[in-house]
């Protein structure tokens, strides 16, 4: 099932293509595992809420299209202050790795905008798929406003790929606001699964636990 609890069974990611992942990501191994395999070569993404020195869009444009990465921090519009602040988490290496697919294969667009207002930026059904990682609990005041913004720039047919830490955001909040929105709860029960596992992850603060989703926005 698409939508459940991350458990120390599921596949990490410790590495990231050229990107080691730092110890205390604590969920990040994990959230990346799941969102990298909804990666395809002729893709349109959007990595919405993407932060400056995350390396999932970097590793996102060596195997799609083009990445759309959009954060509200103005960074991310400034690549020197880019490169500089994933050097501090990735050393040399990363650096290179990010520097490669921002200025040689010209597949990545840095944009700094809200979340809630992407239509002022781009066309209706422009992305095939939309990635959130670790984001929209932060926003969850407003996710009803990003999930419309998300489903308005979505492809039909297209997906909405999600983690989010709980209990910061809970379940039947996602799911009502799905059903609002007029997005489909992918998986095979077509809703989430709710309980917490023996062998769910867990940050060492707060008692975080962190969760996977993916939305659909069927064509009409």
């Amino acid at each position: 099932m698409c939508n459940r609890f991350f458990v120390k069974t599921d596949i990490k990611a410790n590495k990231l293509g050229s990107f080691q992942l730092p110890e205390q990501w604590w969920s990040r191994p994990y959230e990346y595992a799941f969102a990298s395999q909804f990666l395809e070569e002729n893709d349109t993404i959007l990595d919405a809420g993407c932060g400056i020195e995350h390396p999932f869009k970097f590793y996102a444009a060596t195997k799609c299209k083009t990445v759309y990465c959009v954060d509200k921090n103005p960074d991310i519009e400034e690549n020197v202050k880019i490169l500089e602040e994933v050097r501090k988490w990735f050393g040399k290496t990363g650096q290179d790795a990010a520097r490669e697919v921002m200025y040689k294969r010209n597949k990545m667009k840095f944009i700094k905008l809200d979340m809630r207002k992407l239509t002022g930026e781009f066309e209706e059904e422009k992305f095939d798929k939309i990635f959130c990682i670790g984001t929209l609990q932060h926003e969850w005041h407003y996710a009803e406003e990003i999930l419309r913004e998300f489903k308005k720039v979505l492809k039909p047919n297209g997906k909405i790929i999600l983690t989010i830490d709980f209990p910061t955001m809970q379940f039947y909040r996602l799911e009502e606001i799905a059903k609002r929105v007029g997005l489909v709860i992918d998986g095979k029960e077509g809703k989430h699964n709710a309980k917490i596992p023996d062998n769910a992850i867990k940050a060492d603060y707060y008692n975080l636990m962190c969760y996977h989703a993916v939305l659909e926005k069927k064509r009409k």
